[in-house]
């Protein structure tokens, strides 16, 4: 998926590949509890580097956002 198909894919598909790319990068020593000011955020910041990055993978775009 593209970051313009992310985009365009409509609020639950958002939500739902947002939550799941936060549990994923952090990984299964992290305990199972989402900060909702860190997630936010990131989506925040994940949202406008595909917003200027339409045509890259989410997978690309999260690892620059979230693989930190």
């Amino acid at each position: 998926m593209t970051c313009q198909q992310f985009v365009d894919s409509g609020d639950d598909t958002i939500k739902m590949v947002l939550v799941w790319m936060d549990g994923w990068y952090k990984g299964d020593e992290d305990k199972a509890i989402i900060d909702t000011n860190v997630f936010l955020e990131n989506a925040k910041q994940f949202g406008k580097y595909c917003a200027k990055n339409p045509n890259i993978s989410i997978v690309n775009a999260a690892d620059e956002i979230l693989g930190k």
